[in-house]
């Protein structure tokens, strides 16, 4: 049975250990980035236990939907497995740029290091959309193809 709804429960539940997994390296990698950002500015980077927690938490809370959806859809994203993630990454990044969160507006416009911020969390998102699709290759059990001649019954 194709269309069961314990394997959508299955893929649901990869999608979402992918994307936790993925969006807590995500959010150790952004506070890095911050980091660089900061010493590019001339900056002392500053870091506080409550602050590298919430860019971790908003790693993650990125990254458990975005599993989902990437295990949704990451069928029709055309190319390899890895041009699949990095594909995905990019969108989500350009609909991040587009529509930032209320913590990412902030901070965005407290730098002057545009092009820097922008190039940094570019190739984390596109990372983030790698590592998603290596996590759902690797925990998703391999899928057959249909067979049409076995789903019919006789009788």
């Amino acid at each position: 049975m194709a269309n069961h709804p314990s394997r959508y429960a299955g893929k649901a539940g990869v999608g979402l250990l992918s994307g936790l997994l993925a969006g807590f390296l995500l959010g150790l990698g952004a506070r890095m980035a911050m980091s660089v950002i900061a010493l590019a500015a001339h900056q002392e980077p500053r870091f506080s236990l409550g602050g590298s927690l919430e860019v971790l938490a908003t790693g993650i809370l990125i990254g458990l939907p975005a599993g989902l959806v990437f295990v949704a859809l990451r069928h029709h994203i055309p190319g390899s497995a890895v041009g699949k993630g990095a594909t995905f990454g990019l969108l989500l990044f350009l609909t991040l740029v587009l529509v930032p969160p209320p913590a990412a507006r902030s901070a965005t416009t407290a730098v002057g290091q545009r092009v820097l911020t922008l190039v940094l969390f570019g190739v984390l998102f596109v990372g983030f959309g790698i590592l998603v699709e290596i996590l759902v290759q690797r925990l998703l059990p391999q899928e057959q193809p249909e067979d049409d001649a076995k789903d019919r019954t006789i009788g």
